[in-house]
Parts: C-alpha cells; sequence; structure tokens
C-alpha cells in the first residue's frame, strides 16, 4: 500500500504479513517550512486498515500537531497487530509521543529523543490566552499520560524534564524506559528544519551548523610570489598548447582591423563623391540658366547678327558646361551661318519666335 503523502509511506509484506509504516516528517496539522496542511486523518484511516500481524513503524520526525500526534498514537495502541516502534534517528516533541504506542520501542544507538511542553501561537485578548494557557497545560498532562505507558519515571518527573526541554540519547532514553531496545547504528540524518526553534537542540543535530575553530597550528600558509609564479606557468602552458588557437585569433584580429581600415577608407570616398556629385550639380544648373538666358536674348534680337565678343564667349563658356543640351547645340549652328547666311538665320529667329 502506498501513499502520495511526503511525510508517510507504508507499505507491505505478504509473504510476513507485516507492515512497514514511515514517519519521516512533521506530522499532521500544518507544515510552517512547506506552508501546507498534512493530512492526518487520511494517516489513520490507513493505519486502521492494515491486515498485518505485525507494525513496524518507522520515525525520523521533529514532531508536529498534539490532536493529529495523539491520534495516530492510539490508534497503533488499538490495532490488532503487534506495533513496534523504531526511532531511526529523531523522534522529537509529539513524534516521541508516538513512539511511545509501540508494544517495543527500539532505537538506533546514535538516534536522539526529545520531550517538551507544548507549545502554540495564539492570537487574542488576556482572557483568551489564559483560556489557552489551560488547553496547553491540559494537553501536557495528556503527554506525560502518553510517556507513562513506558517510563519508570513518575508524572512530575517527566512534567520537570519536559519543561526544562530534554534531549536524550538511546542510553539515557533506556535508562528513563522511554526506550525498551538499543539497535545498530543508523546513517540516517535528523529529518529537522533549520527553521524550527528549539532551544537545547545538540549541536550534532541541529542543521547547517557552523562551528567556530581557531585554524591549526600545522596549516600551510600561501606564498604569493610562489602562487603567481605557478599561475605564470600555467598560462604559458595553456598558450603552448594552443599555439594554433593563438595564431587564428591574432590572424582574425589582423583582417577585422584591415576590413575596418579599407570600410573607413571607402566610407571617405563615397563622401567625397557625393560632395563632388551636389558641385557639379548646382554648377550644371547654373550653365543651364545662363544658356537659357542667352538664348533668349537672341531670339529677341534678330537682327543682331554678330554678337558682341564677350556674349559669345560667355554662350561658348555655358555650351561648354552643358555639352549635352539639345538647345546649346542648335544655338551653335546658329552661330555658324550667321555671317554667311544672314537670309536663313532670320528665318530661323522668326520660326523660333512664331513656335514659342
Amino acid at each position: 500500500m502506498a501513499n502520495k503523502a511526503d511525510w508517510y509511506r507504508i507499505t507491505m509484506n505478504a509473504a510476513t504479513k507485516s507492515a512497514d509504516v514511515y514517519l519521516y516528517g512533521v506530522v499532521g496539522g500544518y507544515d510552517w517550512e512547506n506552508d501546507k496542511f498534512l493530512d492526518g486523518a487520511g494517516f489513520v484511516s490507513e493505519l486502521n486498515a492494515l491486515d498485518v500481524d505485525v507494525i513496524n513503524f518507522r520515525i525520523n520526525s521533529p514532531g508536529g500537531s498534539v490532536a493529529e500526534g495523539h491520534a495516530i498514537h492510539n490508534a497503533l495502541i488499538r490495532h490488532k497487530a503487534q506495533v513496534i516502534t523504531h526511532v531511526d534517528a529523531l523522534a522529537a516533541s509529539m513524534a516521541s509521543v508516538i513512539a511511545m504506542a509501540g508494544d517495543e520501542v527500539h532505537m538506533a544507538e546514535n538516534a536522539t529523543m526529545m520531550i517538551h511542553d507544548p507549545w502554540s501561537i495564539v492570537m487574542g485578548d488576556s482572557d483568551e490566552l489564559r483560556k489557552y494557557a489551560d488547553i496547553l497545560d491540559m494537553m501536557g498532562e495528556q503527554i506525560i499520560s502518553g510517556y507513562q505507558r513506558h517510563s519508570n519515571l513518575d508524572a512530575a518527573d517527566i512534567r520537570a524534564m519536559m519543561s526544562d526541554e530534554t534531549w536524550m540519547n538511546a542510553d539515557t532514553a533506556m535508562e528513563h524506559g522511554f526506550a525498551t531496545h538499543i539497535d545498530g547504528a543508523m546513517q540516517i540524518a535528523a529529518n529537522i528544519s533549520d527553521k524550527l526553534t528549539f532551544s537545547k537542540m545538540p549541536d550534532a543535530i541541529r542543521p547547517n551548523q557552523t562551528k567556530d575553530k581557531a585554524m591549526p597550528k600545522d596549516t600551510p600558509t600561501i606564498d604569493p610570489e610562489a602562487l603567481k609564479v605557478a599561475v605564470d606557468a600555467a598560462l604559458e602552458d595553456i598558450t603552448a598548447e594552443n599555439t594554433g588557437l593563438v595564431a587564428q585569433v591574432a590572424e582574425r584580429d589582423a583582417t577585422i582591423a584591415a576590413l575596418t581600415t579599407e570600410a573607413e577608407s571607402l566610407t571617405a570616398q563615397a563622401t567625397a563623391a557625393t560632395e563632388k556629385l551636389e558641385a557639379e550639380t548646382t554648377a550644371h544648373e547654373a550653365a543651364k540658366g545662363r544658356l537659357a538666358a542667352l538664348t533668349g536674348g537672341l531670339k529677341q534680337n534678330p537682327d543682331n547678327d554678330e554678337p558682341k565678343g564677350d556674349a559669345v564667349a560667355a554662350f561658348n563658356a555655358a555650351c561648354a558646361d552643358v555639352v549635352d543640351d539639345r538647345k546649346c547645340t542648335q544655338v551653335v549652328a546658329v552661330h555658324a551661318v550667321m555671317k554667311e547666311q544672314p537670309q536663313v538665320y532670320a528665318a530661323y529667329i522668326e520660326s523660333v519666335n512664331h513656335r514659342d
């Protein structure tokens, strides 16, 4: 029989008609560390349903809910099977009460048991707090009754041990009757959270325990200079082992530098070409303007068959700047015939005037 709960597990052995029950976690109630409720009622139902002759109830628990702990304790006492409880590593607080439900109580020789007064977190006024203090006292008496199932101590002595938060190894538990047998050591860590605040927890089982210890006198010291030499030597070895890779990296860096230089040169050339093109475009537009003005002057003065030298020079300069302009070519042809064939020139001017 398996259970999905992570704080207990039940396995059956049909051949021996026995069951192994593992209580390895917080006992029912609310698990503060993992922020969830634990179903103690379901655990008791599974215990009651076991049809076996022997139950080996193995414990490694920091305790938990008093009410649900008592329910488990009573279910084990009522069960028809022989119940043998085993403290594998830790039976603290309510888990120690559950251990008392066994017909036999076995402790591993390296296990620990702890008993203390019940405690709780309560909110309310002074009357509410007094009422709950009485409830805690009643719970304490119930717990003492559970311990007296096996302990050879009287109620007053047990009450004093609980008030003092008493931690017991296997020998001490055996001496006071909290255990009936001591078994061999088990290599299991105590199931206890560092969030629990037991005031007298032994250092041996305290989680995340750090101890201040003086450094041994024979601890070797580190020579910084020797360390630097060793590191430099190691770097040289690594470089020697990766000569090819180093060369590849250097070649790549050189290629990147060359490409960067080439890209900068091309960018400069492109910038210069753009500036030159802009200047030539501006000059071209200016020449076209001058040519248009000269052409218009010729059209308006058809009788002037011999333009002055400076006008001809200006026209030729404009024409040279706009060599692809169709009008320029036409006017050059007109100049060629102005002196030789004035009639043809006059006819041309007339046709231009009529066309416009």
